[in-house]
């Protein structure tokens, strides 16, 4: 999807339902909310343009939740940015 300032508050609330889906701790589902949304605005700010897709990808296995977030930067090479919490037993 094309990165813009509305897509931080939406990659957030998918970060925060993800967190509840897996019962994390809610101190730890806030602190995962407030990753995310900050690799997701550094994703915008730091990608060449506003056309550039931003790939976000949530991901829980091997007892992490990890979100995986990946954007082509201004020299045209391809970044990822990756936040893992431990999934409760």
């Amino acid at each position: 999807m094309p990165g813009d300032a509305r897509l931080s508050g939406v990659v957030r609330g998918l970060a925060t339902h993800a967190a509840n889906y897996v019962q994390l701790a809610p101190d730890a589902a806030e602190k995962l909310a407030e990753q995310v949304e900050q690799a997701t605005e550094a994703a915008i700010a730091a990608g060449s343009s506003n056309s550039d897709a931003i790939d976000v990808r949530f991901d829980g296995k091997d007892a992490n939740l990890t979100v995986t977030i990946s954007f082509t930067g201004p020299d045209g090479s391809r970044q990822t940015s990756e936040i893992r919490h431990r999934i409760p037993a």
